[in-house]
């Protein structure tokens, strides 16, 4: 039995040629929570130059519905802004760092979070907001982020995709 790994990868690793070119690497993933500095498609193009002549695959990762933050939360931090619109019954415990924090949401107001006390430390973009509960609401589906990616990789011909947070209800 062969054993195959994807990778996952930052867009500006200085390591990617060397992980493509072991043995048991059948393609790639791009971390796309990572900021690109020069136009998107210039960025895929480079890669996938790179995954092409390996032949390897190359994978976008698409964020879909997983909550994150968006932007830097207000100090004291009791406003953070998600990058979906939610709605769910406040009062209730959220959690950052893999459950490793806990902080008490108040009230909701579309993508913003109003918290009673924010997490203990400064909570940054692309950060995972998880809320464990029923009630738990999340509007549309691909980011605005998976759109670009989207968009740029048509364009290039990439055509794989990996996607977080795919369910429905319905």
């Amino acid at each position: 039995m062969k054993t195959n790994a994807i990778v996952t990868m930052p867009p500006y690793a200085p390591f990617i040629d060397e992980v493509l070119s072991h043995p048991i690497v059948s393609g790639i993933r791009l971390n796309t929570v990572m900021p690109i500095k020069e136009p998107l498609e210039d960025k895929l193009k480079e890669i996938n130059e790179k995954v092409m002549k390996k032949e390897k695959d190359f994978w976008i990762d698409l964020k879909g519905r997983q909550l994150r933050v968006k932007t830097y939360g207000v100090p004291p931090f009791t406003e953070i802004e998600l990058t979906h619109k939610i709605s769910v019954n406040t009062p209730i415990i959220i959690y950052f760092s893999d459950g490793k924090e806990s902080a008490t949401l108040l009230e909701v107001d579309g993508n913003k979070l109003i918290m009673q006390e924010g997490p203990k430390r400064v909570v940054g973009p692309g950060e995972a907001v998880n809320i464990p509960d029923k009630s738990l609401r999340i509007e549309g589906y691909l980011t605005d982020t998976d759109k670009k990616y989207i968009e740029s990789s048509v364009n290039l011909g990439i055509n794989k995709y990996m996607l977080s947070f795919v369910e429905s209800n319905k």
